[in-house]
């Protein structure tokens, strides 16, 4: 059995998103593939259940265990009990490992409620035994300087030259430089990695739709009444109108992808 984990190497990667798309790509080759994430991180806002998880339950025919909650993981690092941490998670791999070929684990993002995500990631890592895939997204950085922040934080793991350390994934990067770091089918590693063990396992062009909420995502949030569903399952929100005014001068607000808002 393989285990890949995913540590993103800063806030807003979309890690989610590379790790399930990981799981679905799995799945497609015919593996069985199960997924973990070994502490849960709400959103701001959320109350529960742990996102990632319950994604996986909608999309794959499998459960993933819960995730130890991360008050329970602060109060065991805070009375130094970090291998009692490690135990609880090697328990819960152990149940969510069960009939696989591989296993995706989901590693911590870096906030400000959980400064200590990276040093956490590596330990659980470590611990696992796991290839570690870095997830990253270029921001405002030129490719170089994302280049130079991917091997700082592979040195979290033992640096580029760790055998573990197997490559990276790239999310939201402009389709002409997916274009160009994707010739023939095949990738192509950043400069500054090619002549080093350190291989891209994935190029993600950014598209505004997938970022976009669907109409039917929408009106669950608000525990909506539907008069017509139409093709919400497929609609995506693009853009937002707060407007009381009538019918006749609204009309130009009236696009596809603008979610009118009336009182």
């Amino acid at each position: 059995m393989r285990t890949f984990f995913l540590a993103p190497t800063r806030y807003g990667v979309g890690l989610t998103s590379v790790t399930l798309g990981l799981v679905r790509a799995l799945d497609n080759l015919g593996l069985r593939v199960k997924f973990f994430k070994p502490i849960a991180q709400l959103h701001v806002g959320d109350t529960g259940p742990e996102r990632s998880t319950k994604l996986v339950q909608r999309i794959m025919d499998h459960e993933p265990p819960t995730p130890i909650t991360s008050h329970r993981a602060e109060d065991l690092l805070g009375d130094n009990k970090g291998d009692v941490l490690m135990e609880e998670i090697v328990a819960l791999f152990e149940q969510a490992s069960q009939d696989c070929d591989v296993i995706v684990v989901e590693g911590l993002v870096p906030t400000r409620e959980m400064p200590y995500a990276n040093r956490l990631n590596s330990n659980i890592a470590k611990t696992l035994n796991a290839d570690i895939i870095l997830v990253s997204e270029p921001g405002t950085d030129s490719l170089e300087d994302l280049a130079d922040k991917l091997e700082i934080a592979a040195d979290s793991f033992g640096g580029i030259k760790n055998p573990n350390v197997v490559g990276y994934a790239l999310n939201k990067l402009n389709p002409e430089v997916v274009a160009r770091l994707n010739k023939d089918g095949h990738f192509q590693s950043l400069p500054e990695f090619a002549r080093k063990p350190f291989q891209p396992l994935g190029y993600i062009p950014f598209d505004t739709n997938l970022a976009s909420p669907r109409t039917m995502d929408i009106a669950e949030h608000l525990k909506a009444e539907l008069i017509n569903a139409g093709e919400m399952d497929t609609r995506r929100v693009t853009s937002y109108t707060l407007s009381a005014r009538t019918p006749t001068n609204m009309i130009h607000h009236l696009r596809p992808g603008n979610l009118v808002i009336t009182p």
